[in-house]
């Protein structure tokens, strides 16, 4: 019920506004929030990313509105494993929440925290790995017979 009243409300200020609007695109997103909450993640997530160019023309780039979309896609690019994406988005939100808020802003420095983090696992995982045969050929002393471990 609460959705066909989202689609209906969406289509008539569509109709008559136009999609680019603000007062469309804040009730596309209370429709994504909706969505999120009844499990829909990747019908919301598709609608906030077709959405994006629009809320920058309605709101700019520098809104709250635009920080958020790009704090969901961020985090939904996170969750899917495209840590590259979610760098990318998250690091657009903290400088737009910087921009807004100042850097001292609990939902910045919580911003700024998910990306220290991210950052961290990426360089642990993109570090060169030093191969089984390099660590056991460390181990192994030079002119030494090897002992079986039974010895």
């Amino acid at each position: 019920m609460a959705e066909q009243y989202f689609q209906e409300s969406m289509t008539h200020v569509k109709d008559s506004e136009g999609a680019g609007r603000v007062k469309f695109l804040s009730i596309q997103d209370e429709f994504c929030n909706f969505l999120q909450i009844t499990g829909q993640k990747e019908r919301a997530i598709m609608i906030l990313r077709e959405s994006l160019e629009a809320k920058v023309g309605a709101f700019g780039d520098f809104s709250p509105e635009v920080a958020e979309t790009y704090r969901i896609l961020g985090r939904a690019d996170l969750a899917q494993g495209n840590h590259i994406g979610a760098h990318a988005k998250l690091k657009k939100c903290v400088q737009i929440e910087t921009f807004l808020n100042g850097s001292q802003d609990k939902r910045t420095l919580a911003t700024q925290q998910t990306i220290d983090t991210l950052s961290k696992n990426s360089e642990a995982a993109t570090k060169p790995r030093q191969s089984l045969k390099a660590k056991m050929a460390l181990c192994t002393i030079p002119g030494k017979a090897k002992h079986n471990v039974a010895d």
